[in-house]
C-alpha cells in the first residue's frame, strides 16, 4: 500500500508540462498573430465607419436638392457661410464667424431647423479635425463636427465663384455682376457635380507640397474623400491635388476652355 501511494505521487510530479522555451514560443506565435490581424480589424472598422458617412452623405445630398427646389426656386444662397451652415447642429464654437439662427437643410432630414437638437446625420464617424500647420502640427477640432456643427462643407465653388467660375471669367464681358448659382447653370453631369463632402477634400484637392492644412479621415494617403453628388449618389472618391474635375467629379459647373486669342 505504502509503495503504491509512492508511486501515484511520483507520477504526479513527473508528468509532462511547458517548458519555459515552450511557453516563450507560444507567447511569440500570439504576438505574431495579433499583429496580423489588428490591421485587418482597424481597417474592417474604418470600412464600416466610411460606409456610415457614405451614407449620411446620400442623405444629405437629397435633403440638400430639396430644399433648393421647395424654398429657393433652384438658386444657391451665396456667401461662404451657407457652405458650412446649410445643415447641422446649432451650438457652434462660440469663436467662429458666422452664427445661425436656422439650418434650413435640417428641416428635410427629419430636424427642426431652429432647435438645438444635435443633427447626428451631419457628423462623420471617421472625422478627426485637421492639422493646421504641417511643419508645426496644431490640430485644430477635436473634430470638425465639434468645430462647426458640420462635418460635410459643400462645394466651396458655390458660393464663392457663384455663377461664373474662377477658371471661366473669360465667359462673363468685365463688370457684369456675379449672379447666383442656380441649378439649371449647372453644365456638368449631375452624376459629376459634386454637393458636399468629407472637410478633408478642401486640403487633398490643393497641392501636397504647398497646402497649408492636412487630414486623414479615411485613408493614410489623405487624397481618398466621400462625395455626394448633385443626382444624389455618394463615392468613395479619389482626388486629383490641383484637378477641378476628372472622370469621377466636377468642383466647377461647367467645363471651362481656353479663351480665344483675341480675348
Amino acid at each position: 500500500m505504502i509503495a503504491a501511494g509512492v508511486m501515484r505521487r511520483t507520477s504526479r510530479r513527473n508528468r509532462p508540462g511547458f517548458t519555459l522555451i515552450e511557453l516563450l514560443v507560444v507567447i511569440a506565435i500570439l504576438a505574431l498573430l495579433i499583429a496580423i490581424l489588428l490591421p485587418a480589424l482597424r481597417d474592417a472598422r474604418e470600412r464600416g465607419r466610411r460606409a456610415v458617412c457614405l451614407n449620411n452623405l446620400h442623405q444629405i445630398g437629397i435633403g440638400l436638392v430639396m430644399y433648393l427646389e421647395g424654398e429657393t426656386n433652384g438658386i444657391f444662397p451665396a456667401g461662404n457661410a451657407f457652405t458650412w451652415y446649410y445643415g447641422g447642429k446649432l451650438e457652434n464654437n462660440p469663436d467662429l464667424a458666422y452664427e445661425v439662427e436656422i439650418k434650413p437643410v435640417n428641416n428635410y432630414l427629419g430636424y427642426e431647423p431652429r432647435s438645438p437638437q444635435v443633427a447626428e446625420l451631419f457628423h462623420c464617424p471617421s472625422d478627426r479635425g485637421f492639422l493646421r500647420n504641417l511643419l508645426s502640427p496644431e490640430q485644430v477640432g477635436p473634430t470638425t463636427y465639434e468645430r462647426q456643427g458640420n462635418s460635410y462643407p459643400l462645394n466651396d465653388r458655390i458660393g464663392r465663384d457663384r455663377r461664373i467660375d474662377e477658371n471661366c471669367r473669360h465667359f462673363r464681358a468685365p463688370g457684369s455682376p456675379r449672379l447666383p448659382l442656380r441649378l439649371t447653370d449647372i453644365r456638368v453631369p449631375e452624376s459629376l457635380f459634386m454637393l458636399a463632402g468629407d472637410h478633408h477634400y478642401q486640403f487633398a484637392r490643393q497641392n501636397p507640397v504647398a497646402r497649408f492644412a492636412s487630414a486623414s479621415w479615411h485613408d493614410r494617403a489623405e487624397q481618398r474623400v466621400n462625395l455626394v453628388f448633385l443626382d444624389g449618389h455618394a463615392a468613395y472618391t479619389q482626388i486629383v491635388p490641383e484637378t477641378a474635375w476628372t472622370t469621377d467629379y466636377a468642383f466647377v459647373h461647367t467645363y471651362c476652355v481656353p479663351p480665344p486669342d483675341d480675348e
